[in-house]
């Protein structure tokens, strides 16, 4: 194009859209209040969009620290059942070795 213009994508705008122009990072914005859009300068460009919401982030975030505190949990029960297995058989031996004697 010779001129500048809008470029505007009948597809939903939603924040957490990103887009480059010719690979430097542009602003999205809401046309008409539910498409997007992006400014573009003369000429012919390459514009990319991206969605990354920071929701996805923090799932991502909330999700891991879940996982360690369930591995974290898990390890804690298996020490416990071992200890409680040795204490069993401490237990058991000692009460042989007095019924022996």
């Amino acid at each position: 194009a010779e001129h500048q213009g809008l470029l505007v994508l009948a597809d939903a705008w939603y924040p957490g859209w990103r887009a480059t122009v010719d690979g430097v990072e542009t602003e999205v914005f809401a046309v008409d209040g539910m498409f997007r859009g992006v400014s573009l300068g003369a000429g012919g460009k390459e514009v990319v969009f991206r969605y990354a919401p920071r929701s996805l982030g923090l799932g991502f975030l909330v999700s891991a620290s879940a996982g360690l505190v369930t591995l974290l949990g898990l390890g804690w029960l298996a020490c416990l059942r071992v200890r409680a297995r040795l204490s069993l058989r401490r237990a058991a031996s000692g009460q042989a070795g007095r019924l022996l004697a």
